[in-house]
C-alpha cells in the first residue's frame, strides 16, 4: 500500500476517533485504540485504554466539539506518528473548558488493523494561538 493511502486511512481514523469521542461512542472507541493505550493528557496525568474509556462512560470528561488543523503523518513500516492541533470543548470535572492542545499520536498496524497506542498532548499558550 502506497504511503499516501495509508496517510488518508489514518487521517480518516483519527477523525472517526474524534466524532467518536464527541458522541461517545465507545463501541468505536474501543474499534480504534489498543488495549495498551498510553493516553497522556496536557494535564500531565494518564490513563490507559479502561481508565480513558471509565472518564468517558462517568461524564467526568465530556467532549462537545473537537476540530482538528496542521495534520501530519509520518508512516514507518506497521507504525506511524499523527501529529496537529486540536481545538476542542470539553465539559471536566463539570467545568466547560475550550482547549487548544498540539498533539502526537502514535498508530500500530496489527493484522492489517491500525490501532492507536499513543496520545500525548500539550497546551497551546493563549499568546500562540
Amino acid at each position: 500500500m502506497a504511503h499516501d493511502s495509508i496517510e488518508a486511512e489514518l487521517l480518516a481514523l483519527d477523525q472517526a476517533r474524534f466524532v467518536a469521542m464527541v458522541n461517545n461512542d465507545f463501541g468505536k472507541l474501543n474499534e480504534l485504540l489498543d488495549d495498551d493505550l498510553v493516553w497522556t493528557h496536557a494535564s500531565a496525568s494518564s490513563d490507559g485504554k479502561e481508565g480513558f474509556l471509565k472518564r468517558l462512560r462517568s461524564g467526568s470528561t465530556r467532549y462537545i466539539e473537537i476540530e482538528r488543523s496542521g495534520e501530519q503523518v509520518r508512516v514507518f513500516g506497521e507504525s506511524a506518528i499523527v501529529t496537529g492541533i486540536a481545538s476542542m470543548r470539553a465539559i471536566v470535572g463539570g467545568t466547560d473548558r475550550a482547549l487548544r492542545n498540539r498533539y502526537v499520536n502514535v498508530w500500530i498496524c496489527k493484522a492489517g488493523i491500525w490501532k492507536m497506542v499513543q496520545w500525548q498532548s500539550t497546551a497551546v499558550p493563549a499568546s500562540n494561538q
